[in-house]
């Protein structure tokens, strides 16, 4: 009796009946079979798994890492940035500021020579940004989608700090249930120094004021009234491939 009662917990503890231990054998194929299905199961999340690591690293060989570390550069210098007075910016990495007009202009001023490493780093004519308006205000529409199309610049050699930008600014946003598009005519200049964008619309109604000094692949804007200086809107326009 002990030794049955032996084999009635043994046949628990595997997960079989004692039915199937005693009088059928398909029992005990069936359970084996079950198992090796578990054991597919696992081996094809594990193909999956690894297709799926193969592929990002297939990414992450394709993509130019660059980028990435000069952000994490360029966060680093703003966190350890030196008090520079108004109009000047520090050279990299050093104590040294120098005035953002003698940036760009073919003459070595800081002595690391940041001021002559990072002169094309304004917008390209042809390229193409687009972001959201958020926080809008002076008759702007919240969530307007905004697309920047850089059209032409103009740098004169006798002033390297600036370049000459000229830009369309599109603005699209619904209306009593119709969508609607707003197109400006800006022009402006890139501060090489400052890596800041300044583009005027028509009549002076609004000034887009951008800034490329974490990146240059997105850039950080404001909308300003001209008249009275007024913030009507903020958004982060990134460029498009």
């Amino acid at each position: 009796m002990k030794g049955l009662t032996a084999v009635v917990v043994l046949a628990v503890l595997l997960g079989v009946s004692l039915e199937g231990c005693v009088g059928n054998e398909s029992m005990g194929y069936g359970f084996a079979s079950s198992k090796l299905q578990i054991q597919q199961r696992r081996v094809d999340r594990l193909r999956n798994s690894m297709a799926g690591l193969r592929a990002k690293v297939a990414r992450a060989h394709s993509n130019d890492g660059r980028d990435a570390i000069e952000q994490l550069n360029t966060r680093l210098l703003l966190l350890d940035a030196p008090n520079c007075a108004a109009g000047s910016v520090r050279c990299g990495h050093s104590e040294q500021c120098m005035s953002d007009l003698q940036f760009c202009d073919g003459v070595q001023d800081c002595n690391n020579n940041f001021d002559e490493e990072n002169c094309k780093s304004d917008p390209p004519t042809g390229s193409f940004w687009a972001g959201d308006l958020y926080r809008a205000g002076c008759g702007f529409a919240e969530n307007s989608k905004m697309r920047l199309f850089i059209t032409g610049h103009d740098h004169q050699y006798y002033f390297g700090s600036r370049v000459g930008i000229t830009a369309s600014l599109v603005m699209s946003y619904p209306s009593n249930g119709a969508s609607v598009t707003d197109t400006y005519s800006l022009t402006g200049t890139y501060n090489f120094g400052k890596k800041e964008l300044d583009l005027d619309a028509p009549g002076n109604a609004f000034e887009l004021r951008c800034d490329l000094v974490r990146s240059d692949s997105w850039m950080s804007c404001n909308l300003v009234q001209m008249t009275g200086g007024d913030t009507c809107g903020h958004a982060h326009l990134v460029n498009q491939p």
